[in-house]
């Protein structure tokens, strides 16, 4: 039976990570890992398996209910965190993961998805992560902007220059994190001196 990213892919849910070329399976027995699949050594009870397109898989639907009734008690307080921290408001895998940057590093205040009324721009802003009481907007730029000089156009570029410039205006201070910089400190503690500076 397909599990892990794998189940995630048949089941097209958004991947965090780069997928790699090694298939993750279950089955009774013992963990075995080659060079193109990784198996474990689980047993899931049928009522966690599910058929997707004729492909047996883990199921993702009534997590709760599924995580009390599984045998495997290893990393159940990480999965309770992990679904105390969803949201359904982030609009990609980069931002549920800024998410949970911000909680590793105790940042509270961040609102997801808030929108701005640009009338010079004759548009509307909408914004990944906002702290209106240190006047700190964070955008995360994932995986689909890692290529920036090349996969979009410079209109697009543009017109985010020109957004990040009309919130500064506004008395924003707006802050970038790529996808790489998800995964180091530097942004972080920029937000936190930030953040100091209300308090």
């Amino acid at each position: 039976m397909f599990s892990h990213v794998s189940a995630a892919l048949i089941h097209g849910l958004p991947i965090a990570y780069p997928v790699t070329h090694q298939v993750e399976v279950v089955r009774p027995g013992v963990n075995r890992r080659f060079k193109s699949i990784h198996v474990r050594g689980v047993t899931i009870p049928k009522q966690h398996r599910q058929g997707v397109r004729g492909t047996e898989v883990t199921t993702r639907e009534k997590i709760l209910a599924t995580l009390a009734q599984c045998l495997e008690t290893r990393n159940t307080k990480k999965v309770q965190l992990a679904l105390d921290l969803a949201d359904a408001r982030r609009e990609s895998p980069a931002e549920s993961i800024a998410a949970v940057r911000f909680f590793q590093h105790g940042f509270v205040g961040f609102v997801p998805q808030i929108v701005f009324d640009a009338t010079s721009l004759r548009r509307q802003i909408r914004v990944d992560f906002c702290h209106k009481a240190a006047r700190l907007i964070v955008e995360i730029d994932g995986l689909g902007k890692l290529y920036l000089g090349s996969e979009v156009p410079r209109a697009e570029l543009e017109r985010e220059r020109r957004r990040d410039q009309w919130l500064r205006d506004q008395g924003w201070r707006v802050i970038r994190i790529s996808w790489k910089e998800l995964f180091t400190e530097a942004k972080f503690e920029e937000i936190r001196r930030i953040l100091m500076g209300t308090r």
